[in-house]
């Protein structure tokens, strides 16, 4: 039987490659708020908020098609041991290396702490991410028997509880509803599966606009303002303004790489 090859999507690893710088240097650059830094180290650290919904986004349009079927009758829920296994692994050598610092601990905090997804500062991300992955097939059924028009009503309904109600509500101010402002990771879920359906093509020139006005607009704004404690006017990574520079970066990257694929790149094509 001759063997089916399928063909790397180049887009997606470039994607998920800067996903991944982006983390690395959100550590790299970051700051005290109290201590403020260069308007550079505030645009970079800017810039690498969009790490996390970047994921978001990749997942959504990497998931959006499995069905129950996948997860639960052909066992694909398993796969989420092997996230936990990594979570409890590193999650270990970080606890250790807190109670080689000072921390009182034991085996029963130990267990509260892996219980609580607090073996390290990041453990939430996993404690999403499981979440997430079981709801998976069932979020794929609500979106994949929308049509266009119902689909664009739900992702302004969520970016309206969520991401926009997350940047609006701040400094003890309730403008748009709070209770739904967790849902932000099913709305970038959402917002990959859209980008998976309906391919969107963007200009130079907006991506270019929309990183500077990322990169520089918040430290603009506290030159400005000339407080004597950094403001973060952008919020933080699960608001509106790093979901918008997050889903414009991945449909440019989908758009220009489109026909460009690893299989071709290893042959020299």
């Amino acid at each position: 039987m001759k063997k089916i090859e399928v063909k790397r999507n180049f887009a997606l690893d470039v994607t998920r490659a800067l996903a991944i710088t982006l983390v690395l240097t959100i550590h790299a650059f970051s700051f005290k708020a109290s201590e403020g830094a260069s308007v550079l180290q505030e645009g970079i650290l800017c810039l690498a908020k969009m790490a996390v919904p970047l994921f978001l986004l990749l997942t959504g349009y990497l998931n959006s098609k499995k069905t129950v079927e996948d997860h639960y009758v052909k066992g694909k829920w398993k796969g989420c041991f092997r996230v936990l296994l990594a979570y409890i692994a590193l999650g270990s050598l970080c606890y250790i290396g807190s109670v080689c610092m000072g921390r009182e601990a034991g085996v029963i905090d130990y267990i509260k702490q892996t219980l609580a997804f607090k073996l390290t500062p990041y453990g939430w991300y996993v404690e999403m991410w499981v979440g997430l992955f079981f709801l998976t097939p069932f979020l794929n059924i609500i979106f994949n028997n929308l049509d266009k028009r119902s689909e664009n009503f739900l992702l302004v309904s969520l970016l309206l509880l969520s991401s926009i109600a997350l940047f609006v509500n701040r400094n003890g101010n309730t403008i748009l509803p709070s209770f739904w402002m967790s849902l932000w990771p099913v709305t970038l879920y959402f917002l990959g599966a859209y980008l998976s359906h309906n391919p969107i093509q963007v200009r130079k020139r907006v991506l270019f606009v929309v990183l500077l006005v990322v990169a520089l607009g918040e430290p603009l704004l506290n030159i400005i303002v000339h407080s004597k404690t950094y403001l973060y006017f952008w919020g933080g990574q699960d608001g509106i303004i790093y979901l918008i520079s997050a889903f414009v970066v991945f449909a440019f990257i989908l758009d220009k790489c489109k026909n460009i694929h690893l299989n071709d790149l290893y042959l020299g094509g």
